[in-house]
């Protein structure tokens, strides 16, 4: 770096400041390769260098390390700033994460979780979509798994268990009123004022139909199918 003028970036703008000359060591293999990319990028970014004051010399208005050490030495240690140091890589990792520099490794990692985070969200969003269709009770027996599923995750319900554990969970939380409304009261058979019911009277046909209508509800099968077929013995006669 040649001596210039400090800009609006550095501590003085408008005094002057010292260059330097420096040299670093890598070793030529894969962990080498990869920090020596990373550097070459901070470097391009302006991060691996500033003006301040040396730690070395005490000198003012210096370029100085940005704090991101650099092996200046192939061998002493790590004590010498060279070579052999089992846990420069590491460091060195970390100071150019701290900058906002990381492997590509690293980058192609975060890039599958963000596509997994995407997906899952965008299941969720269309589980809960079609948790607001209108199903009906008697419909769900006849879904396939993963619909069956998605129904269920919309309504914030487990998913896990036997198909027919699924079946008969959301069979019950369909039977289950909105939060907020209120549900509809149950219409009481109406007899004639003889006290006989007439076959096959409107009345009649009425109060199964509202029956019929509670038991689905309720996703009680067996109550259906007996209402069902009274309802068709009524209608025969």
């Amino acid at each position: 770096f040649r001596n210039g003028k400090q800009c609006y970036m550095h501590p003085h703008p408008g005094k002057s400041y010292t260059g330097t000359t420096r040299y670093a060591y890598l070793p030529e293999n894969d962990e080498g390769r990869r920090v020596c990319k990373l550097l070459m990028r901070g470097f391009e970014h302006g991060l691996l260098f500033a003006v301040g004051t040396s730690v070395t010399t005490g000198q003012q208005n210096t370029t100085v390390w940005n704090g991101i050490h650099h092996k200046t030495s192939t061998s002493g240690g790590s004590s010498n700033w060279g070579y052999p140091d089992k846990g420069y890589f590491a460091r060195v990792t970390n100071e150019l994460a701290s900058k906002g520099l990381f492997c590509e490794e690293f980058m192609e990692g975060e890039k599958k979780e963000h596509e997994k985070w995407k997906l899952k969200r965008q299941k969720s969003n269309e589980a809960k979509e079609l948790a607001k269709e209108d199903l009906d009770p008697e419909d769900v027996p006849s879904l396939k798994l993963e619909p069956l599923k998605m129904h269920l995750r919309g309504r914030g319900l487990k998913t896990t268990g036997s198909k027919k554990v699924l079946i008969d969970r959301l069979i019950k939380a369909l039977g289950k009123p909105t939060p907020g409304t209120k549900s509809e009261p149950k219409s009481a058979p109406v007899t004639p004022k003889s006290g006989k019911a007439e076959a096959g009277s409107a009345p009649d046909l009425t109060a199964i139909n509202a029956q019929l209508a509670a038991a689905m509800k309720k996703g009680d099968r067996g109550k259906i199918k007996e209402l069902m077929a009274k309802r068709k013995a009524l209608l025969a006669t």
